[in-house]
């Protein structure tokens, strides 16, 4: 019943998506249209052009819908259109869609159902069907969905397709904006900052189409690695100010180069996150991933796994590998 009465208590609040745009006149208006067809109808679209040198502007000249807001400004990025967009922002949701996305019908209704019936919750994402630029299927995104899950997940990567991402406008009054600088990526740190300060969710839903492109982000940023690993560093810290430096880099790079470090730290380490996160209904699937991690970085594998033998080991790592693999 309380459920049920939240619910109908927030029907009336409309939600505010907040859309960076910049040349992407191929699909801007598949974008919107996704957002014109949803099937909770109050909202608001904001959206921003970030200096778009190709028809984009032109095409977000002809919207008419009053619901629809579009601001213009010199090319500065997506974390500074988001930044812009979020000024003008009056739901008590936030939704995030990026130009190039395709929300499905039922996205924006679906997370307002949840987020109101779970105020603990500030932030929400979903599945996501994968596309190519021609609107083709290439499988799907599916993240961990319980919050402890996404805590732990979020130590090692961004754990939300961010075009499904709905979080609630108050809690920018603790996180703040969009990172804008070089060295982190804005939406990774900004879901690790809401995951700080309240729990966090994925629905099982396919929510979204995802458009993959050569072009993207994540295809051309050339410091992407650096700027995974700074923000593994900061949630590290956050859950676990007590390490040093020393093993906080050593967790940070865990998949990206060996670590040498004595087997008592080696099992400290593992002993410490297994402690606080491999908990409740979520604790085989975490634990199973942080051995994973721990054979990686520490090159405890198995003779199939890697081509690396057992027996060539030093005593302290076959210690620590039988530790590791322990049932």
């Amino acid at each position: 019943m309380v459920c049920k009465k939240l619910i109908r208590e927030h029907l009336s609040a409309h939600v505010s998506v907040i859309m960076p745009v910049y040349n992407a006149e191929k699909w801007l208006m598949q974008s919107v249209n996704s957002i014109l067809g949803q099937t909770l109808t109050n909202w608001e679209l904001i959206i921003v052009n970030d200096g778009s040198t190709d028809g984009s502007a032109e095409l977000l000249s002809t919207f008419t819908d009053s619901r629809i807001r579009v601001l213009h400004q010199s090319n500065a990025g997506v974390s500074a259109a988001l930044n812009k967009a979020l000024e003008y922002c009056s739901g008590p949701y936030i939704a995030r869609l990026d130009a190039d996305d395709v929300s499905l019908p039922e996205r924006l209704q679906k997370e307002v159902d949840f987020l109101s019936c779970n105020p603990q919750y500030g932030l929400l994402g979903a599945a996501a069907e994968k596309i190519d630029q021609y609107g083709n299927p290439l499988g799907f995104h599916r993240h961990p969905l319980s919050n402890m899950r996404l805590q732990y997940g979020l130590i090692w990567d961004c754990y939300f397709v961010s075009s499904t991402v709905m979080f609630r406008r108050e809690c920018l009054q603790k996180v703040g904006r969009f990172y804008t600088g070089t060295d982190l990526f804005d939406d990774y740190s900004m879901w690790s900052s809401i995951a700080a300060n309240y729990q966090v969710a994925n629905l099982p839903d396919v929510l979204l189409k995802y458009r993959v492109l050569d072009s993207g982000l994540s295809h051309t940023t050339l410091n992407s690695r650096a700027r995974l690993v700074n923000q593994r560093k900061k949630n590290i810290v956050f859950h676990f100010p007590e390490l040093s430096a020393h093993h906080v880099e050593a967790l940070a790079y865990s998949g990206f180069q060996r670590t040498h470090l004595p087997a008592k730290d080696v099992k400290m380490l593992y002993e410490m996150i297994a402690d606080k996160f491999a908990t409740g209904t979520d604790a085989a699937e975490i634990i199973s991933d942080l051995k994973a991690r721990f054979q990686n970085t520490f090159r405890l594998v198995t003779p199939d796994n890697l081509g690396v033998c057992y027996k060539l080991l030093r005593p302290a790592e076959k210690l620590m590998f039988n530790f590791l693999c322990r049932t």
